[in-house]
Formats: structure tokens, sequence, C-alpha cells
């Protein structure tokens, strides 16, 4: 087990080198999932320096970690597999959690270009949503309390707290499915670990994969019967 600043690229860079070496492996998937909310608050009371953590963090972070992988196995002309994690800020508004939300709909959009980028290498990039999970995090919303998380959110947060939250493990299958020969179908998506039903994807052949379903788009009025 080794720790490493994703914010650095010539750390990164070490680390992926000293796994390659030490296992004597040739790389194959890519898992990032160092995030934080960073600010909680109202965006007018925010400190700067603390806002760009998140993007720092979560998507500068996850970015570096993609571009080191993916030129060593495209180096190697070795297929392969990336996913980012994401969170429930990409696909809504979260009010006081703007750093959060801002960087998170950058990671899934940056994996749905990317994945069109390195297709023609065999990498595939897919996001994960992993549900509410009870981590660290949850206990820093908590800890911010109802003033700076905002109610909806401080209470919500407690509930999850109190059930228990959503199953780690389905995440954690989910990244499996993606990194296997059944996954290699499946690219530049957003798949929902605990409410999509991830596990047949591969078996919806080419209708799905010219499709536009699990991705982040712009909704028109057509979309609504408008």
């Amino acid at each position: 087990v080794m720790s490493v600043d994703v914010r650095h690229h010539s750390k990164l860079e070490d680390w992926f080198l000293c796994e390659e070496k030490n296992t004597g492996l040739t790389p194959w998937g890519l898992v990032t999932a160092a995030g934080i909310y960073g600010p909680i608050g109202s965006f007018l009371e925010n400190s700067w320096e603390h806002w760009k953590d998140g993007m720092d963090i979560n998507l500068y972070g996850s970015a570096l970690a993609c571009s080191i992988f993916s030129k060593m196995l495209v180096g190697k002309k070795s297929p392969g597999r990336i996913v980012l994690m994401s969170g429930g800020g990409a696909t809504q508004p979260l009010p006081r959690f703007t750093s959060y939300c801002a960087s998170k709909a950058a990671v899934v959009r940056f994996g749905e270009t990317l994945a069109l980028e390195l297709k023609e290498y065999g990498i595939t990039v897919n996001s994960i949503a992993p549900g509410a999970v009870n981590t660290k995090l949850t206990e820093e919303l908590i800890e911010a309390g109802p003033e700076k998380a905002g109610k909806e959110m401080y209470d919500k947060a407690l509930r999850q707290r109190e059930e228990g939250g959503a199953n780690p493990e389905k995440s954690g299958d989910l990244a499996v499915y993606l990194m296997s020969e059944q996954g290699a179908k499946v690219t530049g998506r957003l798949i929902s670990a605990i409410w999509d039903p991830w596990s047949s994807l591969h078996t919806l052949g080419e209708a799905f994969e010219k499709s536009d379903i699990y991705t982040l788009r712009r909704i028109v009025p057509q979309d609504r019967t408008k």
C-alpha cells in the first residue's frame, strides 16, 4: 500500500512506475477514486484557494492519472480500462457544494471525451456514480452543520449515516465489470452502481453503442414533449 498526492505529476508518475516494476505486470486498469467536497457553504463565502482544491484533486488529479496511465498503455500497444469515480454533484445542482459539483460534472464530461480519443487504442473510459455511500465525506458534511451544508443536505446525511447508506461493494462490482472483457463494449458512459442494470450492458448491441444513454446531455423542449 502506498499513498501519493494526485496533484503532483512527478509523484504520481513515480507511483505508476514503481507499481509496474514491483509487480512485473503490464498495466491494465485504473480507478480514480481520490475526491473531496471542497468548501461547504455559500460560494460567496468560500475561500478561493479552498474552492480550487476541489478542481485540483477531483478533476486535475483524475486527468493527470489518466494522462500518465493511458500513455503507458499506448506506448506498450496494450488495451486497458479507465474508471472515474463520479458523484451526485455531477448530475444535479447542490447549493453550498459548488466546487464539488463543478469538478464532478467536469470529470464525467472529461471521461466521455477521453473515451472517444482512446477508443482506437482499445482503451475504455467510464464514470461510476456510487450512490450515497457512507464515507469520510459524509462525516465532513455532518460536521459542517445545517448552517453551512443546508438543512436538507444535513438531514439527508444524518439519515444516510443512520440507515447505512449505499452498499460500496456495488461500485466495486461495477468497476470489475467495466475492467472485464465484457466491459470492452461499454465506454464513454456515466453508470449508476445502484440504479442501472449495468451487468447486461454488453448484450445491448450496436444500438446501445451508438446511443447517448447514460451520458450527460442538454435537455431540449422536445425531450419533455414541449
